[in-house]
């Protein structure tokens, strides 16, 4: 409710479900959390009241309006559980996930696209003629292209550092998948794997940084240590910057990874169209470092990151007191976003639970009702840098166009089961997925 441009608040009550006097919502929302936000979505319209501190947004200009707020209203919550890790870079993947505040150089992304791909094949060949652990087996793949990425330079990803991401990012994930809200003094095994993972993450990181100060500048930046060194960092800083980029660069994108995987597995004739375009296109893709010159498989993955968002409910606390359509919000109050909602409301998509990739090839028309990456615009660099904000967008579109290309180049797939049961907890996950790569006669 707006007057001559002046936001105003309704007296009223701000609509929700009652709950249970001495639980709340919390126990019909563990039963079914997608569910249970969807019933209410339904029932009290694209704003409501969760409890008395904690409001759920349905609509897409709300929601990038609440997102994409520099923190003079709305700011992001610095962790999800007590005693975790910090994961702002985790929680809105990528959108915190970069603290290099000039964007890195077209040729910085050109060296990691021709580095990673040429690695590539050892890598898969590693994996292949076996069933795997889908989430342990990806993330552990998707560790290699951050390690790239990161520390690439001049001989591509390095076996240990990927090993310690990998392991970083898998601890990180029983942690929250755990849905323990612990303080710090209350021992956990999760938790201890999660600093035992880090430190060793630490350290590889402080021994490669030292190493690459003692050795030669070269003429220009090769992977992001090179800027983040070109730039003026010290030993220490430059460790610490290293680590706050890979908590947005890791553990999210191998889940993204895994559903693309087993959403292509479940349709064979994307699969074969994917591998037609990377024995036609894969090397143009490289060379421009720009996954849109795969132009179906890039449709593919932007297709998947709509159904199966890893960050399926984004949260942002009120910094001040705001009114937001009509409704006023109290600063210290929570509100939750659901990219999964809003992906899958068929007042903004046209057959939403249907999984089409031509959807992506022509103009788009879906406005702000796309937020595969939290609240990061989602469009494509223009000139020869990124912005901050859209390093770890541009860098996932990248990562994930390549891997699933030279897959389907390389291998057949199955996975099963089939269908993955997705599992809600705090990411969006494949239930139990276990996939294999048989190498193409």
């Amino acid at each position: 409710m707006e007057a001559k441009g002046v936001a105003v608040a309704t007296t009223r009550a701000l609509p929700g479900p009652r709950g249970s006097a001495l639980a709340g919502n919390e126990p019909a929302y563990r039963r079914d959390r997608i569910g249970f936000l969807r019933r209410c979505q339904r029932q009290y319209g694209d704003v409501f009241r969760l409890d008395a501190t904690a409001v759920a947004v349905c609509d897409p200009d709300l929601a990038r309006r609440v997102l994409t707020d520099d923190g003079e209203e709305f700011r992001a919550e610095g962790t999800l559980l007590a005693g975790a890790r910090p994961t702002a870079g985790l929680v809105d993947w990528p959108a915190a996930g970069d603290v290099v505040d000039r964007g890195p150089s077209a040729a910085l992304f050109t060296g990691h696209a021709e580095r990673f791909t040429a690695a590539l094949p050892a890598l898969l060949g590693a994996l292949a003629g076996r069933i795997l652990p889908g989430v342990s087996a990806l993330q552990r793949l998707s560790a290699a292209a951050v390690a790239d990425f990161c520390l690439g330079r001049p001989a591509g990803p390095d076996p240990d550092l990927a090993d310690a991401i990998g392991e970083s990012a898998l601890a990180l994930l029983a942690v929250l998948d755990s849905g323990a809200r612990l303080p710090r003094w209350v021992p956990d095994p999760r938790r201890r794997r999660l600093r035992a993972a880090d430190r060793a993450l630490s350290g590889r990181l402080t021994a490669a940084v030292t190493a690459r100060l003692d050795a030669p500048a070269p003429d220009g930046p090769g992977d992001l240590l090179d800027q983040v060194l070109a730039e003026g960092a010290g030993r220490g800083s430059a460790t610490r910057a290293l680590v706050t980029t890979l908590a947005g660069l890791h553990a999210v994108p191998g889940v993204a990874l895994c559903w693309l995987l087993a959403t292509v597995a479940e349709h064979p004739e994307t699969y074969e169209r994917i591998r037609a375009e990377a024995v036609e296109g894969l090397d143009r893709a490289v060379a421009g470092a720009d996954p849109d010159r795969l132009r179906y498989t890039a449709a593919t993955v932007r297709e998947v990151l709509r159904l199966y968002p890893p960050t399926w409910l984004l949260s942002r606390q009120v910094a001040t007191s705001v009114v937001l359509d009509g409704w006023r919000l109290r600063p210290g109050e929570q509100v939750l976003v659901s990219p999964y909602l809003i992906h899958r409301d068929p007042r903004r998509w046209d057959d939403p639970d249907t999984f089409s990739p031509e959807r992506f090839l022509g103009p788009g028309t879906h406005g702000h009702a796309y937020l595969p990456f939290g609240g990061v615009p989602h469009r494509r660099a223009t000139g020869g840098r990124t912005s901050g904000g859209l390093l770890g967008a541009r860098l996932a579109m990248l990562q994930l166009t390549l891997i699933v290309a030279v897959i389907a180049r390389d291998y057949e797939l199955t996975t099963r089961p089939r269908p993955v049961v997705p599992r809600f907890s705090t990411l969006l996950t494949p239930t139990e997925l276990r996939l294999r790569l048989t190498a193409r006669p």
